[in-house]
């Protein structure tokens, strides 16, 4: 049964408990202890696609927040789709290097202590802050 074809379905329709549920769900949100993305997923495990979208528009989160641009990264950061694509690629002739006991190696896979490189963990923040690790050339 396509979209078009299904009723729209309103708050009236969900049972107690999923009201409830939800309400509870979008008030986390609202407070920030959970992602968009997160309710999202509880209220469609909680009361079905229709059910969610009619709570999330009963609630008045049915549109997304505005979204604020990211942070700047500086442009020595992170290459541009443009820079890369006009710089074209030297030629290796040299062996992927060989497999360790801790796993397989790619052949742009590096010594964590190479000179030429410049290593360092960056955190993140988003719904919750992640560290990942940055690797660029030192040149």
């Amino acid at each position: 049964m396509s979209q078009k074809n299904r009723p729209n379905m309103s708050v009236e329709q969900l049972t107690e408990m999923q009201r409830y549920l939800g309400e509870e769900t979008v008030e986390d949100y609202q407070e920030g202890h959970i992602s968009r993305r997160r309710m999202i997923g509880r209220l469609i495990a909680i009361c079905g696609t229709g059910g969610a979208a009619a709570l999330m528009t009963a609630c008045g989160v049915a549109q997304p927040p505005p979204t604020v641009a990211p942070t700047a990264v500086p442009p020595t950061a992170v290459p541009t789709a443009a820079a890369v694509a006009t710089k074209p690629a030297a030629p290796t002739n040299t062996p992927a290097p060989a497999a360790t006991p801790s796993g397989g190696r790619g052949p742009l896979t590096v010594a964590a202590n190479d000179p030429d490189v410049d290593g360092k963990m960056v955190p993140y923040k988003g719904d919750t802050e992640m560290i990942a690790y940055l690797a660029r050339p030192k040149k």
